[in-house]
């Protein structure tokens, strides 16, 4: 019961943590007693193909025009009205 109560302030960060995908042992007195890992495992993906789409994307985004405007003019544009 100690070690849950010496655990308490930091298991906020802990917690954050493992939500990070970081496995964590408990130890008390050098000894695993536990481990702190993630419910599920974070997606695996093809970073190849992730790093693809968003540079396709980027291209799509310079060509798009709505009425004759670069889509760069319309979000300034935006922003400005803000």
């Amino acid at each position: 019961m100690d070690g849950t109560i010496e655990a308490r302030p930091e298991l906020s960060d802990l917690l954050d943590r493992v939500r990070r995908g970081e496995t964590l042992t408990i130890t008390e007195s050098g000894r695993p007693v536990a481990t702190l890992a993630p419910a599920e495992a974070p997606p695996q993906g093809d970073t190849a193909a992730a790093e693809r789409l968003v540079q396709d994307f980027a291209a799509l985004r310079s060509e798009m025009k709505l009425h004759g405007l670069r889509w760069a003019d319309i979000k300034d544009e935006g922003k400005r009205g803000l």
